[in-house]
């Protein structure tokens, strides 16, 4: 009966302990919730009142690093055209303009796919058929920027000094901001669009006026030629 008794107990505070545990882990969870949302937010909010594309990048490259106190930061963009990626943001490393093709960021601008990588990036990236570009880390998360159905960009954290810095979570949350950003990119876009349409209709407005004008052909030439200058 006395060790019924002990045995008793010891479930009842077994349990208690669990409990206690699993307490803390949704605790911790809901924390790492809050401080995900809040960023997401924070970029969000920010991103909803720029239109300016340099700045728009910039305030970007910010909040991430805030975020994540990654050693590397960056913010990459695909040009189609030139065949070429652009580094508009980057903190930790300078990386200079690369032709598609060369490190994890052509990969993820290849394929639309996350890579998050924790150890032996140097034979990771050797099976993934990756080149080397710039400095070897030892954890690497990078995710794309994605504008409808294009990847546009990639923005990337990065650790050269420990490794299993950057978990599930962590991409989950990066994405979502990428995605915020893309969406900003688009915005930017079209309001650059839509203004560059309106100076192309007041140019052909003002033309149109000032070859009615007048008869003279050298004027109206001259007219002509000051306004496809500008």
């Amino acid at each position: 009966r006395l060790l019924q008794t002990v045995a008793a107990s010891m479930g009842v505070a077994l349990e208690n302990a669990r409990l206690f545990d699993e307490t803390q882990r949704l605790l911790k969870e809901t924390e790492q919730r809050a401080r995900e949302l809040a960023s997401v937010n924070t970029l969000s909010q920010a991103l909803a009142s720029e239109t300016e594309h340099n700045a728009l990048i910039k305030l970007t490259g910010e909040q991430i690093r805030k975020t994540f106190n990654a050693d590397i930061v960056y913010v990459a963009l695909f040009d189609p055209q030139a065949g070429m990626i652009h580094f508009p943001y980057t903190f930790g490393e300078k990386v200079t303009s690369l032709p598609i093709g060369q490190g994890f960021v052509s990969k993820i601008i290849q394929t639309g796919e996350p890579i998050l990588l924790n150890k032996d990036l140097q034979s990771q990236r050797l099976s993934l058929g990756v080149t080397r570009a710039g400095r070897e880390s030892r954890s690497y998360l990078g995710v794309p920027i994605q504008a409808g159905r294009q990847t546009i960009g990639v923005i990337s954290v990065q650790s050269v000094s420990q490794e299993g810095q950057f978990n599930e979570a962590d991409m989950r949350l990066l994405t979502t901001m990428a995605s915020n950003v893309g969406v900003a990119i688009e915005k930017a876009r079209l309001y650059d669009e839509t203004q560059r349409l309106a100076r192309e209709a007041a140019a052909i407005a003002e033309v149109g006026r000032e070859i009615s004008a007048t008869l003279d052909l050298k004027t109206v030439l001259e007219r002509i030629a000051v306004h496809a200058r500008d």
